[in-house]
């Protein structure tokens, strides 16, 4: 069975790509679940009945036949397996989607059976499922492109399965009707309102707020590509994910080096030994301290010139997104000075090149993605734990030897 595009438009891991845990396995774009209907037309001919079996909730576990909370008891499931998924915008296009397929599969079942024998017919391009949910809003979702988009894919299919024109007219009309309650109560519900909570947050921000989270977003969009995607020296025929090895590091914090013994020399992190911050996973290291919510400091990372500095930074942003963080990679050579501290940095944010626009369309960025730093305020819970941090990472490469890396809007001197 071919992947669902829905999984290449969720931030997950190219493992979860290719086996997905059994509820995300389910979903299905618009488009290929109202296709796929019409393919299961050549072995029963009951455009309802197929519908409703391709449905994500179409199990008894979480049948809407059997209960009328099917999409929530399947929200709930899927939930437990997107733990990491905390982009408003991909859990609008997540929540948008189920609510449309549940109103239509509601709206189908009113009107059937189909005036006429499925006819079958020609499949629609898959872009037709690529939407902006960057200005997604509750009130008036009926009115958003997704819908119109989806009304087009039912448009197209529905008279294949036998539909007539007043038919079809009709479901479109009882779907708008009723997509309004279900897309709210996907969203409220207790058992799901949770999950959404950053879709919440993120639907109460004034218009700069939204430009500047999909500014963000396009950014850590841009540097996951470049190294999972973005060949090596622009020539090669791997990408830095492919060769990348990972790094070790000692750790030692600024109380460390500050610290005089006279029974031991002062530690030297450019040296090895347990007194000098003994050998770690630099990953793992500097995500324990990402996820401590008592570590209020930056975080250094010294090293020499060539020895993958640069690389880590893309190695760790990469990471920080598949965790449902948002990584801001800022290279110190881009920011121009003389401007308000925010605005230098956010200025300097790259969102491009050549070789990602041959995959990518052009970008064009609002006046200030950091809102002055306002960004740095917002919370999350992550991790086992479920401490409130901050989902906004600030990664500064370039102070010569050393690799800054924060979550907080102050400085700090804490070197690992």
């Amino acid at each position: 069975m071919p992947q669902s595009k829905f999984l290449t438009q969720l931030n997950l891991s190219p493992d979860e790509r290719l086996n997905p845990p059994k509820a995300i396995g389910k979903l299905k774009t618009v488009n290929e679940w109202a296709s796929a209907a019409i393919d299961a037309l050549k072995d029963n001919n009951d455009f309802l009945a197929a519908i409703k079996a391709l449905s994500p909730w179409a199990e008894a576990a979480f049948s809407a036949a059997k209960d009328s909370l099917g999409p929530l008891k399947f929200v709930v499931k899927l939930c437990e397996e997107l733990t990491k998924l905390q982009d408003p915008e991909e859990l609008a296009r997540l929540a948008a989607t189920l609510a449309y397929q549940s109103a239509a599969e509601k709206a189908i079942a009113q009107i059937a059976p189909p005036a006429q024998s499925s006819v079958g017919g020609p499949k629609l391009d898959d872009g037709i499922d690529d939407v902006d949910f960057s200005d997604i809003t509750v009130d008036q979702i009926v009115t958003h492109p997704f819908v119109a988009k989806a009304d087009r894919v039912l448009q197209h299919y529905l008279p294949q399965g036998g539909f007539s024109p007043d038919q079809v007219d009709r479901i479109v009309a009882l779907i708008h009707d009723g997509l309004p309650h279900e897309f709210s109560a996907l969203l409220s519900h207790g058992k799901s309102k949770e999950k959404f909570d950053p879709l919440f947050r993120w639907l109460d921000l004034p218009s700069d707020g939204r430009l500047s989270r999909a500014a963000l977003r396009r950014h850590a969009e841009y540097v996951s590509w470049v190294f999972n995607e973005a060949p090596v020296l622009q020539c090669e025929a791997y990408a830095l994910a492919h060769i990348c090895l990972e790094a070790e590091c000692s750790k030692l914090t600024h109380g460390d080096l500050r610290k005089v013994r006279p029974d031991r020399s002062q530690p030297n992190p450019f040296e090895e030994g347990e007194t000098n911050g003994g050998r770690h996973p630099l990953l793992g290291t500097v995500m324990d301290y990402i996820a401590d919510p008592h570590f209020r400091e930056a975080i250094v990372i010294q090293g020499s010139a060539g020895c993958g500095k640069s690389t880590f930074t893309l190695r760790l942003a990469d990471h920080l997104r598949r965790e449902g963080l948002r990584p801001i990679r800022i290279r110190l050579r881009d920011v121009v000075l003389g401007k308000e501290f925010y605005s230098q940095l956010g200025e300097a944010l790259s969102y491009e090149d050549d070789a990602y626009l041959r995959v990518r369309g052009r970008f064009v960025p609002g006046p200030d993605p950091l809102r002055g730093g306002a960004i740095f305020q917002e919370e999350i819970r992550y991790g086992s734990s479920s401490a409130n941090i901050c989902p906004y990472i600030l990664i500064l490469e370039g102070l010569r030897r050393n690799l800054w890396v924060t979550s907080s809007s102050t400085a700090a001197e804490s070197p690992l």
